[in-house]
């Protein structure tokens, strides 16, 4: 299970940072680069050069290759010469996907909007070389990385969804059913799907909201299996936890909290086990463990507004309500240039795309 860097944590800065660490940002193409002709060689040649040169240049030339009405029969050449079954053929195959799904996240970002009009353009082929990937060994490292990949670039787009005609979720969980990793990922997206809806617990305490539980058992199933296949998964024991304590399991939660692979050493990782454990002794009763718990965290994030927040609700739950109000009033003044870690906890697998990217170019681009 990858490990959380406070480096990583520190790239990120809020929603906007995102983009940052896509490393994806858009740019126009290059008024020197000559059209490219349209053919199987033309689109051999954009995969080699994205084995080897500059990939922003390659996706602008990419771009004018798929704009043209010859381009669907130009990919069927390509593919038909390609079966998978000769020395680097596949590892071409592999750059071809990485090249087309880098261009639609580009499209991504640099279209908020309205992006779907422009990234239709790379789907058929990409589904097509993705199907022929996965007909020669549906359970190769490429593709359980791009899986990886691909899923986290999903959850930081939550709020505007890819086609569903690019959903590889039910793919991925096939070829792994019980990868720990690829458990997380299902998991994490269960988790996110019920942050944003809009009749969570958080935001409708009426009844209706308990229609989103669904989401959160889901969630909680897919942890519980990656934790079965890997205990020392920190990050799937912690996203168990939240979720138990989202689904008023407390007596659940406290098993898995209190189990002996709950010991991480990263910063941001202590500090959201401490959050997450002071919501449980908080809901339990026990103030006294409640605020040992909040204040570990805080001592472990230089931005520490969500573990500030909490401790203010404890100390008013207590009864001190002026210390509550100066507690409160200092966490959403205090000037950070850092990140609270529950920031990007918050948006699923987005914190470990970075990772998963670069590892991918690696393969592909070596």
């Amino acid at each position: 299970m990858p490990r959380v860097s406070t480096a990583a944590i520190d790239r990120v800065r809020g929603w906007a940072a995102t983009l940052v660490i896509l490393a994806l940002s858009p740019c126009l193409a290059a008024a020197q680069d000559p059209p490219v002709p349209n053919s199987a060689q033309s689109l051999d040649l954009l995969i080699r050069a994205y084995r080897t040169e500059p990939i922003d240049a390659v996706l602008d030339r990419l771009a004018v290759f798929v704009s043209s009405k010859q381009v669907d029969a130009s990919v069927d050449k390509w593919l038909a010469s390609r079966k998978g079954d000769k020395d680097g053929e596949r590892r071409e195959l592999e750059a071809a996907l990485m090249l087309y799904a880098e261009a639609i996240m580009r499209v991504w970002v640099g279209n908020d909007v309205y992006p779907d009009g422009i990234a239709s353009r790379y789907v058929p082929a990409l589904k097509r070389i993705h199907a022929r990937l996965e007909a020669l060994d549906g359970r190769s490292a490429f593709l359980h990385g791009w899986y990886l990949m691909w899923e986290a670039f999903r959850h930081a787009y939550v709020h505007l969804p890819v086609p569903s005609p690019l959903d590889f979720l039910d793919e991925a969980l096939k070829a792994f059913p019980d990868d720990p990793e690829m458990l997380l990922a299902a998991g994490s997206r269960s988790e996110l799907a019920w942050w944003t809806a809009d009749a969570n617990r958080h935001r409708n305490v009426e009844k209706a909201a308990m229609n989103t539980d669904a989401m959160l058992v889901k969630a909680r199933d897919y942890f519980r299996r990656g934790v079965a296949g890997d205990p020392a998964g920190f990050e799937l024991r912690l996203r168990l936890v939240r979720v138990l304590l989202a689904l008023g399991g407390l007596d659940d939660a406290a098993k898995v909290a209190a189990g002996p692979q709950w010991s991480p050493t990263d910063p941001a990782l202590v500090y959201l086990a401490r959050l997450f454990e002071g919501e449980l002794r908080e809901r339990q009763g026990d103030y006294e463990a409640a605020a040992r718990a909040y204040d570990e965290a805080i001592a472990k994030a230089s931005q520490a507004q969500s573990a500030r927040i909490a401790r203010a609700h404890l100390e008013h739950a207590m009864g001190s309500r002026a210390q509550a109000a100066a507690m409160a009033i200092g966490a959403m003044s205090a000037a950070s240039t850092d990140n609270d870690p529950w920031w990007l906890y918050n948006r699923g697998l987005v914190w470990h795309f970075d990772e998963y990217l670069t590892r991918l170019r690696d393969l592909v681009r070596r």
